[in-house]
């Protein structure tokens, strides 16, 4: 035989051998079948696992995102209720300071009671 020949009948030969081989490994050897179906089965265990661990960690994104808001919100009501506490301790420094100059004025009236007391204590002097 030509080389030439044996160059042009080599691919179509060997494409002949590979159909051949396979046919021989699935139709001889049980375990090949098997074998194969098992990694296809754990191909789908894996996928399956995959598909779960997606929705779970979509799950926790959400999750987190609302706890992401609720720490938004008590930010703003704790600045709120700080404003409160210092606008109440203005309030409670005024009322102090307008207590103390009511107690001074107070001490500079006197009553009916008194101011006959002071006269009779002139009386005896």
């Amino acid at each position: 035989m030509n080389t030439s020949v044996t160059l042009v009948r080599l691919p179509s030969t060997s494409i002949w051998a590979a159909r051949a081989l396979r046919r021989r490994l699935v139709g001889v050897n049980p375990e090949v079948t098997v074998s194969r179906a098992m990694t296809q089965s754990d191909v789908q265990r894996v996928t399956d696992i995959m598909v779960e661990i997606s929705r779970a960690s979509m799950q926790q994104q959400r999750c987190i995102m609302q706890i992401g808001h609720a720490i938004v919100d008590i930010d703003k009501v704790t600045q709120h209720n700080a404003a409160l506490v210092e606008e109440a301790a203005g309030v409670a420094a005024s009322l102090t300071e307008l207590a103390q100059r009511l107690a001074r004025l107070a001490t500079q009236f006197r009553t009916g009671a008194a101011s006959a007391g002071d006269r009779r204590v002139q009386h005896t002097s």
